[in-house]
């Protein structure tokens, strides 16, 4: 797929939502993930931590060993 020479301007619709193209070109590598989605990936790998430990709680709860 092409892009046309005049895209810069042009008015986009994608999956219902919609935006004006302010840039074409290559953009470069960045650093490394937005101080949000670590913080995002810290709460997630808590939440399935913490699961895991209830789920391992009831495990040893309901075997009778203790």
């Amino acid at each position: 797929m092409k892009t046309p020479e005049d895209a810069v301007g042009r008015r986009v619709s994608c999956d219902g939502e919609r935006g004006t193209v302010r840039y074409v070109g290559p953009v470069p590598p960045t650093a490394g993930p937005s101080p949000f989605i670590q913080h995002y990936m810290m709460i997630s790998f808590f939440t399935i931590s913490l699961m895991f430990l209830c789920l391992l709680c009831r495990c040893v709860a309901g075997s009778g060993v203790g």
